[in-house]
């Protein structure tokens, strides 16, 4: 390869010329090279990254020359908390720019100095029971970025973690942080609970087929939007559309950096849904994503879609209506967040129970320990993370589904299929201990199993009721296991996440996502 084509390759066809063969190859050759080491000098990155957003209020340019920006656009205010990537960098007399994207739309060039950089977040304070035997230091973190403000994974082999004493250290570059774990003695060993079932419903045959998609989630109609609500009615239960959900809130990147189209869990507090974010079902990615949080009381339950990285959507959604859309959701950074079905959310934070469904050739989860996260609402970071390990003599109580009611209470649901029934397990938060403090269960199964088909796709706890999902199936029962009614809305979809907030259910659909809420 000549040293003209490496210059035009280098330059990755910054420049265009129409008259190439009225002009002198030497001319052209020089200008090839000249606008190589112009395309060097200015594009730092060429490729997608992840920026952290910071909270100051900095302005957004169309046009960035060698002498700084122009053409404002807007400011940084409006998108604080989403989720912000960029595909290339401009050096100026001025600072870096980099050009933006906000939840997978272009907005323009901004300053470097916008992002948080040089910076490692995580949680406050990691207490671990003494017999805990799965936990990754760096479950811990919540990001890490780099001098430019570029997000790293957290599983980067350059993001170090060292303990000393009870100070677990990480690094990366520059950025440092240090964070108190304390081991706690396990108050949930050897336990011999005495657990009177209640009687149970009959078992049910799931209604219908439920891996079906909404009306325009399908090849035919090129996974389109929707245009009209569904109501479902059961037992004095009418389940309403809330909020069709987008597809993506990133540019498509299919990797770390993709947030969605994947959603599993879901908790409601105060007018705000948190659900659970993945890029794929692969089992692979079920253990990291993103918390997604809508104000459901701002967004129009159709227009939310329109939030998309695709032009044909977004040009839907004006540059005003975007802005104020943004401001009412929030994304969290990639984390680990287990299967993502269990979660809940207080006044202050978020909760959730990162477990692990399946293991390599479908060993028993037995004794493992499992990791409780506490998220900030106002950014959706770590803030604290404790280990659980239930202990049953010889067995084991895995949770592969939890609620949170409020911030000191959790309960658990235990499939004993030897005995045919589900358990529920309470534990309080004491001392920074994860204590059971009740058992209760239900002698049934619910559902027909069938060859390990039929799990529990949703849990959600409201003062002395509990809610139970299984595809399309939604069982009411009190906290003590007394069983109420079952509800079948047969809308030929899973059931991905359910939640309850006062008097108020809330079930989140898949494919498209769509949050659905009622009242009895």
């Amino acid at each position: 390869m000549s040293l003209c084509e490496k210059g035009f390759l280098a330059g990755k066809n910054l420049i265009y010329i129409e008259s190439e063969k009225e002009m002198d190859k030497k001319l052209l050759c020089l200008l090839l090279l000249a606008a190589a080491f112009i395309g060097q000098a200015q594009t730092a990155q060429a490729a997608t990254v992840s920026k952290m957003p910071g909270t100051k209020n900095m302005g957004i340019y169309a046009k960035v020359t060698k002498k700084g920006a122009s053409k404002k656009v807007t400011t940084t205010k409006y998108f604080k908390y989403s989720k912000i990537q960029s595909t290339a960098s401009k050096k100026t007399k001025k600072g870096t720019y980099a050009y933006i994207y906000a939840n997978g739309r272009p907005l323009g060039w901004v300053s470097e100095k916008w992002f948080v950089r040089n910076k490692i977040s995580a949680a406050k304070q990691i207490y671990l029971v003494e017999d805990d035997n799965r936990f990754n230091y760096k479950d811990a973190i919540s990001y890490v970025t780099d001098a430019h403000g570029t997000m790293v994974n957290p599983a980067n082999g350059a993001v170090k973690a060292s303990l000393s004493g009870n100070k677990l250290t990480f690094t990366y570059g520059k950025a440092k942080t240090t964070v108190e774990l304390v081991k706690t003695a396990n108050p949930n060993r050897n336990l011999k609970p005495a657990v009177s079932a209640k009687k149970g419903p009959k078992e049910v045959v799931s209604t219908r087929k439920h891996s079906g998609s909404s009306k325009n989630w399908n090849a035919a109609h090129r996974y389109g939007t929707e245009t009209s609500g569904n109501r479902w009615t059961s037992g004095g239960l009418t389940l309403a559309t809330q909020l069709w959900e987008p597809r993506n809130l990133s540019l498509e990147t299919n990797d770390w950096q993709q947030v969605g189209p994947v959603m599993e869990g879901l908790a409601v507090n105060g007018g705000w849904a948190y659900s659970s974010w993945y890029r794929s079902a692969a089992a692979s990615d079920q253990l990291k994503g993103n918390i997604v949080a809508f104000n459901m009381k701002k967004l129009n339950k159709y227009q939310a879609q329109y939030l998309s990285p695709r032009s044909y959507l977004y040009k839907k959604l004006s540059f005003g209506k975007f802005k104020s859309y943004s401001q009412n959701v929030k994304v969290s950074p990639y984390m680990r967040l287990g299967h993502g079905q269990s979660l809940g959310a207080s006044s202050k934070y978020i909760y959730v129970l990162a477990n692990e469904n399946k293991l390599p050739g479908g060993a028993s989860n037995g004794f493992y320990s499992e990791e409780i996260l506490q998220l900030k609402k106002s950014d959706l970071t770590i803030n604290k993370v404790w280990s659980i390990r239930v202990d049953v003599g010889s067995s084991g109580r895995y949770f592969y589904n939890a609620a949170f009611a409020g911030d000191n209470t959790m309960y658990g649901v235990f499939h004993n299929a030897a005995f045919g029934r589900y358990e529920f397990w309470r534990l309080n938060l004491v001392n920074n201990r994860w204590q059971v403090s009740q058992v209760t269960a239900t002698q049934s199964h619910f559902v027909k199993q069938q060859a390990g088909s039929s799990p529990v796709q949703g849990f959600s706890v409201s003062g002395s009721n509990m809610y139970l999902a299984f595809n399309n199936l939604i069982f009411k029962l009190q906290t003590d296991g007394t069983y109420q009614k079952t509800w079948k809305h047969v809308s030929n979809r899973e059931i991905e996440g359910l939640a309850s907030d006062g008097s108020q259910l809330y079930a989140q659909l898949a494919q498209r996502g769509e949050i659905l809420s009622g009242r009895w």
